[in-house]
């Protein structure tokens, strides 16, 4: 979540194919080595985790096409909507590696 919130930065066109391949690089990554080092992490997911992160195709829809289209007085409205749902995220990324450690599961 902590990198998608950084995307809103390369906002040129050009850019945009760079913006979809980077997070998407950089999860799949993730998983496979996070399976391959510690696979109790995984194992905590719950379907709230993995509804947040379907949630990430409906917020790169709605900040990169809608909300530029339909709110142009208020420009930073996307950037705010992708930061606050980060947000979100990051404090649950928090949380459960928190429970994790300190559960010693």
């Amino acid at each position: 979540p902590a990198h998608y919130a950084l995307l809103p930065l390369l906002h040129e066109p050009a850019e945009y194919p760079l913006r979809l391949l980077a997070p998407c690089t950089y999860a799949a990554g993730a998983a496979l080595a996070v399976a391959a080092t510690d696979a109790r992490l995984l194992r905590a997911f719950t379907r709230l985790d993995l509804a947040y992160l379907a949630g990430f195709a409906p917020l790169e829809l709605a900040a990169s096409w809608l909300l530029p289209a339909l709110a142009a007085r208020l420009p930073f409205l996307p950037l705010m909507l992708t930061s606050v749902y980060c947000a979100f995220g990051v404090v649950r990324a928090s949380w459960l590696h928190a429970r994790l450690f300190f559960a010693g599961e």
